[in-house]
C-alpha cells in the first residue's frame, strides 16, 4: 500500500518543497510567525520523508539492484559473477556461455530462497527488434 512512498517520494517531496516556500514567502509578506512556523515543520516533514525513503530498501529496489548488477557483470563478461546470481540447481541455465552478438532482451524469472535472498530461476532472450525467441 505504501509502496509509491517507498520506492519513490519524489512527489511528496516536491509537494512539501512547494508548500514550504510558499509558506515561506507568506512569512516573508505578512511577517506573521505562525507563517515560519508551518514553513519550517513542513521543511522537516520533508525532510523526514527523504530520510525515510532513503532507508527503506523495498524487495522491488532490491530486485532493480540485482539486475543492474547482472547487466554490469554481463558487460563486464564476469561468469562467476553472473553465476553466483543464479539459484542452486539453475547454473545450468547457462549453457556454453557463447557470447551473443549485439543487443538481447532478456526476461528474468527471480524467486526468494530460504534465505530471504532473490536468485534467478529461469531466463529467455531475444532479439530486441523482432521479439522473436532464441
Amino acid at each position: 500500500m505504501t509502496s509509491w512512498f517507498t520506492d519513490d517520494a519524489f512527489f511528496p517531496v516536491i509537494t512539501g518543497g512547494i508548500l514550504a516556500i510558499v509558506f515561506f514567502v507568506f512569512f516573508v509578506m505578512s511577517r506573521e510567525k505562525v507563517m515560519l512556523y508551518i514553513s519550517v515543520g513542513i521543511a522537516l516533514l520533508v525532510g523526514g520523508i527523504f530520510v525515510c525513503e532513503q532507508l527503506i530498501v523495498t524487495e522491488r529496489e532490491k530486485i532493480v539492484s540485482i539486475v543492474y548488477d547482472l547487466a554490469f557483470q554481463v558487460r563486464s563478461n564476469d561468469v562467476e559473477g553472473v553465476v553466483s546470481h543464479m539459484s542452486q540447481g539453475r547454473v545450468s541455465l547457462l549453457p556454453g556461455r557463447d557470447k551473443i552478438p549485439g543487443q538481447r532482451r532478456v526476461n528474468l524469472t527471480f524467486e526468494k530462497n530460504a534465505a530471504g535472498v532473490w536468485k534467478v530461476t529461469d531466463y529467455s532472450h531475444s532479439d530486441p527488434r523482432e521479439g522473436v525467441r532464441l
